[in-house]
Order: structure tokens, then C-alpha cells, then sequence
């Protein structure tokens, strides 16, 4: 098996992936610049039969004294801090957003829905905290050094270069 970056030759592969897992959802662009990890794991032949793509999505926090002015002015700032958000996420690039809204906060639950949120009720959110970088990949991995920032600035090296860093390529096992 080989792991490698996803190519644009790897498209209809992919669509026949998403089309074998029989979900429900959208077929994404993967193409899209949002997408910043795009990695394919070939088998023995060759053939792409599994991929994981990484785009970029915020989690959406609120902080606000419920206390503050009354509950009229408290709506009107969070409509207009909602729009400033959503606009500045646009300008960064964040085609999507989602937050975790604790029981019993009804009237605000149907206030998102207002603004046009979606609750997913069918599919349960996971969260992986803390990504890491790893000192010791899998065998499935060899490192190579080809230039430029790969995510991976700091990690040290088995060559003992810390000054470049470490790009992940792929060997056939």
C-alpha cells in the first residue's frame, strides 16, 4: 500500500468511493482551496481505495453577560456581532461554521434556525482535540526534505537537520 497526495487524476476514483459508501451528504469540491489536507491510500495494485480530506471549518463560541442591557438591545448586538462574524469568516475563507449549544437553550436554538443554521440532528459531532506531530511515523511513511512550509516547521529529523522542515512522501511497502 502507498499513501500519497491526492491528485486531480484521482477524482472519478473518489466519486466512486463516496458513491460505495452510500452517505448522505453533498459531494464536496476537493479541488476547493478550503481543502488543505488531501491524502489517498493506494493498494497493493495501484488503486485508490480510501481517502481523508482535511478542510478548513470554525467552531463558533458565544461569550456574552445575559445580564447586559435588556433583552431587545442584547438581540439587536447579537444579530449585528452574527453578521460581522459570518463576514469575516467569508473574507478568511471559512465556508462553513457549526457550534455546540448546550440543552435547554430553546429560544436560541430557533433563533440560529432564523439565521439560517442547520441542526445535524443524523450525524453525531467528534472532535479531536490536540493534533499531533508525531517523532516516529508508521513504516508506511518515509521522510523526505523537499522545501518549503509542509505544516510541519520544528519537527526534527532521523537525519538530524532540524533547519529544513519535514515533509511527508510515501513509500510502497
Amino acid at each position: 500500500m502507498r499513501i500519497r497526495a491526492y491528485q486531480e487524476s484521482d477524482k472519478n476514483e473518489l466519486m466512486r468511493l463516496y458513491q460505495a459508501q452510500g452517505l448522505d451528504y453533498l459531494y464536496p469540491n476537493f479541488e476547493h482551496p478550503e481543502f488543505f489536507t488531501r491524502l489517498v491510500l493506494e493498494d497493493e495494485k495501484g488503486e485508490v481505495v480510501m481517502a481523508i480530506m482535511g478542510r478548513l471549518t470554525a467552531e463558533m463560541f458565544l461569550l456574552m453577560d445575559p445580564r447586559a442591557n435588556g433583552p431587545g438591545v442584547r438581540l439587536k448586538h447579537f444579530l449585528t456581532l452574527h453578521r460581522a462574524s459570518e463576514h469575516d469568516m467569508a473574507l478568511k475563507g471559512i465556508g462553513d461554521c457549526y457550534a455546540q449549544i448546550p440543552p435547554g437553550m430553546e429560544k436560541f436554538k430557533r433563533l440560529l434556525s432564523l439565521l439560517g443554521w442547520v441542526r445535524a440532528d443524523t450525524w453525531q459531532p467528534w472532535t479531536k482535540p490536540e493534533l499531533k506531530l508525531y517523532p516516529q511515523l508508521p513504516p508506511i511513511f518515509e521522510r523526505k526534505f523537499l522545501g518549503g512550509d509542509h505544516g510541519t516547521q520544528g519537527a526534527s529529523t532521523s537525519q538530524g537537520d532540524e533547519s529544513k522542515p519535514l515533509q511527508l512522501a510515501t513509500r510502497s511497502l
